[in-house]
């Protein structure tokens, strides 16, 4: 699964109609052909096992990027020329992450 959005600590998984294989979840910035959209995505498996495979990883997901989100919040210096000439290299591993915790199930 390759989701267009990273994966945030607002996002829930709520079960689809009430099914054990199917899941929905809002996005507030979901990329849809270069324009950021706000969209309600769903999810459905050929079973159970895999739906919650799926669940599992995406609450990996979120908690890790979490803990990322903290962490950098926390070690960032004050801003200076210098940051503003550095390539988004923390972004890109943040997005390595995230798509590896996503490959997962």
């Amino acid at each position: 699964v390759c989701a267009n959005h990273y994966i945030t600590e607002e996002m829930v998984l709520s079960p689809n109609v009430g099914s054990d294989r199917s899941w929905v979840w809002n996005v507030a910035a979901d990329l849809v052909d270069d324009e950021v959209e706000r969209q309600l995505l769903a999810i459905r498996f050929a079973n159970s096992d895999n739906a919650g495979k799926f669940k599992e990883a995406f609450e990996d997901a979120r908690d890790n990027n979490k803990k990322l989100a903290g962490s950098a919040a926390e070690s960032k210096p004050e801003a200076s020329d210098e940051d503003d000439n550095e390539s988004g290299s923390d972004a890109e591993e943040e997005d390595e992450k995230t798509e590896e915790a996503e490959k997962k199930d």
